[in-house]
């Protein structure tokens, strides 16, 4: 367990790849409500289709279930890491998502879209970033689109301690620590170090560390079409599998390049900059630990 996670609860913060702040049950970074409270993710459905409809476009209300998965998702999700790079890469083509009894809706009704109106979906129901350009100023307020405000609702409804609170104060301080953690020497030699790796193992290019990740979306996103600008098209059998080789490749390399050079490395320093923040910021901490205690204690749990 980690510094931050006795006050915030185990994973609510993680800076591996970027910042995420998840705090009674909704994701700062644009993530969904637990699937395992029924209530929270019908009300999410509900706030997103009823906004999403506003905006002109369908959306179904659809919470899906654990029973609705295939087994063989949920066998791949419970596989250690190294186990699961090396049959399915980063689970971007190898694994159909929508390998459900009952299809998500919503995927069905987006694939039928053309390319500019897949755009025009995505960025109504999850925004379309920071408008500081077009509100005047830095502190222009990131637009999140109807899944952001969805959660922003349940987040008043739900948690009404953690919505009094000055939010914006500890994901500031957050913030902070985050540059602390990303810009500390000894993550860039890692860095480093994890980039080399990678390059003896045949995949040039890759800087920092998620951009093997992001080679594998970004070539997905051009081989099925999904790319702006593209239209939506049917994946022959063979690029596919060229695809999913590529994709396993590339991942099993990642997994053992941050092993062996990267994430000692990376946990030691995270930890050390937790340790320090919570010394320095315990009062705040524990203001957040009580509400999250209390909207627990409401639902329950």
């Amino acid at each position: 367990m980690s510094p931050l996670d006795e006050y915030l609860g185990e994973g609510a913060v993680s800076f591996d790849n970027g910042m995420a702040i998840s705090l009674g049950g909704a994701d700062d970074s644009g993530g969904l409500p637990d699937w395992g409270d029924p209530d929270r993710a019908q009300r999410y459905q509900e706030l997103t289709a009823g906004c999403m409809t506003e905006a002109g476009f369908e959306y179904v209300v659809w919470v899906p279930t654990v029973d609705d998965l295939d087994d063989s998702i949920r066998e791949a999700y419970a596989l250690p890491a190294d186990e699961f790079a090396a049959q399915y890469g980063y689970g971007i083509s190898t694994i159909d998502h929508d390998g459900r009894a009952e299809p998500n809706p919503n995927l069905l009704i987006r694939e039928r879209m053309s390319g500019a109106e897949r755009h025009a979906y995505d960025t109504a129901l999850y925004g379309g970033g920071n408008g500081a350009d077009e509100t005047g100023g830095d502190d222009a307020a990131l637009d999140t689109g109807c899944s952001g405000e969805a959660l922003e609702q349940i987040a008043r409804e739900r948690n009404p301690e953690l919505s009094t609170l000055d939010r914006g104060l500890l994901e500031e301080e957050l913030s902070v620590l985050q540059g602390q953690i990303q810009y500390d020497g000894r993550i860039a030699g890692a860095t480093k170090n994890w980039s080399t790796c990678m390059h003896d193992r045949g995949f040039a290019g890759l800087a920092d560390i998620g951009d093997g990740q992001v080679t594998v979306m970004n070539r997905w996103d051009e081989t099925t079409g999904n790319a702006e600008g593209q239209e939506p098209v049917d994946v022959a059998p063979s690029d596919l599998s060229e695809m999913r080789e590529f994709e396993v490749e590339i991942a099993v390399a990642d997994h053992e390049c941050r092993t062996q050079h990267y994430q000692e490395t990376f946990e030691r320093v995270v930890y050390e900059h937790e340790r320090d923040f919570v010394d320095e910021h315990k009062d705040l901490l524990e203001t957040v630990r009580d509400a999250l205690v209390a909207d627990s204690e409401r639902a329950g749990t």
